[in-house]
């Protein structure tokens, strides 16, 4: 079932909005986190967290960051399966927007997202900024 996902939350140079994509399926869902910068990143870290609901597994991850330039992790912890992006040292991210997509099995019948969450933490020249939101 999708989600609309929420407005989007802002702080400084950085947003970011969740949302569970519209092709999710009855037993298989990937939610979406969007970023958007207007500084130039040095340091980018996000981070999803999906609640272990009956029978969730990970499939997958990708951003519109090319996968080299990004270090990627799935791991789970209790009660949570946590996908973690984290920008290369001396990789550079103009602003724009990006998305981060993780994706995951569930049981049949349609999954509430509503105990997921998301956080990405930036660092521009002189600047930090953090958001974090649902989904």
């Amino acid at each position: 079932m999708a989600s609309p996902g929420n407005s989007g939350v802002e702080r400084g140079f950085l947003w970011a909005s969740g949302a569970v994509d519209p092709q999710s399926i009855d037993n298989w869902a990937q939610s979406n986190v969007t970023v958007r910068n207007s500084e130039t990143l040095t340091a980018l870290e996000v981070r999803v967290r999906i609640a272990l609901t009956p029978y969730v597994t990970s499939t997958g991850m990708w951003s519109t960051i090319p996968a080299e330039h990004l270090v990627t992790t799935v791991e789970q912890q209790p009660g949570v399966l946590v996908y973690t992006f984290t920008l290369k040292p001396a990789v550079r991210i103009t602003p724009g927007s990006y998305i981060f997509a993780v994706q995951y099995g569930h049981a049949v019948g349609g999954r509430d997202p509503s105990r997921d969450s998301y956080q990405a933490i930036a660092t521009a020249e002189v600047a930090r900024a953090e958001v974090d939101g649902g989904f």
